[in-house]
């Protein structure tokens, strides 16, 4: 699978206002709550807003076209093409993108399922500081197979909040060269998919300690999954029950691990080790 991205010229793309009211609109809020990101269908066509970096219109086979917002530079349209449009165009074609960071260890990837700003980057980076190898940020590309689920290569650069990044003694990270037509491709043998751990704040009167892992049910874990799919839409019959089947595959075949963990970073080593210990030892078969 391909995607490109094409530059259009100011005033070229007509993008139809979006319909905010229709279901098929999603609308994605900033931390204070105003519009920062429209998604929606118009027609036939898709077609994504954000704010202060471009309009998108999205084509079936893989082809991308932008009009930048004027403010917005071309390496900021790329990197946000890449981030958020390209993982919602890809569920669109029918490869599903979870919105997590990942590392490859000895047995095959693990990726880590979160909201933004719970940690995920942070615990990724710092088990890379471990020997293993990062594999993805923000956007974790499977695909279900018969027997087993393998994750699939996809551009990323580490995003480190600014406090994890002075941890880490982090003073910048470029964004991946994506090539001409800023190409991104997607597929390839891809690496056995061995486990996803949800990730959540411990709670202040939490007495199960700085850490808790657990493993969770295939039934926990699907309606607990879905809310950190990338989906441009599930409406749609196809759509949505090749999706559904997706998930449902992938909680049958791969362990899914709850972690709960404190927030500060001077206790960030007990985790790891705890995520090492639990996680990454655990006979597959458990």
């Amino acid at each position: 699978m391909e995607l490109t991205l094409e530059f259009a010229r100011a005033g070229s793309l007509t993008a139809p206002a979006p319909a905010l009211d229709e279901a098929r609109t999603q609308v994605w809020c900033d931390a204070a709550g105003h519009d920062a990101a429209y998604f929606y269908v118009a027609g036939s066509e898709y077609w994504a807003w954000l704010r202060c970096i471009g309009t998108f219109r999205i084509g079936a086979d893989g082809e991308i076209v932008v009009e930048p917002d004027p403010s917005a530079s071309r390496p900021l349209v790329v990197d946000w093409y890449r981030r958020a449009i390209a993982p919602m165009a890809l569920q669109l074609l029918g490869i599903q993108v979870l919105h997590a960071s990942a590392v490859r260890t000895e047995r095959g990837v693990v990726g880590f399922c979160a909201s933004s700003q719970t940690g995920k980057s942070t615990l990724a980076y710092g088990l890379a500081g471990r020997g293993y190898e990062l594999f993805a940020d923000d956007a974790l590309v499977f695909d279900v197979g018969q027997d087993e689920v393998r994750a699939l290569e996809f551009p990323f650069a580490i995003r480190l909040r600014p406090a994890s990044a002075a941890y880490f003694g982090i003073e910048h990270v470029d964004p991946p060269e994506l090539g001409p037509s800023s190409r991104i491709s997607v597929g390839g043998p891809g690496n056995p998919l061995t486990a996803v751990c949800l990730l959540a704040r411990r709670e202040p009167d939490d007495d199960q300690g700085p850490v808790a892992i657990r493993r969770v049910s295939a039934h926990e874990a699907v309606p607990r999954l879905l809310p950190q799919a990338y989906y441009f839409t599930l409406l749609g019959g196809d759509r949505k029950r090749r999706t559904l089947g997706a998930y449902l595959g992938l909680t049958a075949r791969v362990p899914i691990y709850e972690i709960r963990f404190a927030v500060a970073l001077d206790e960030l080593p007990e985790l790891l080790s705890a995520i090492e210990t639990i996680v990454f030892r655990t006979p597959l078969a458990a």
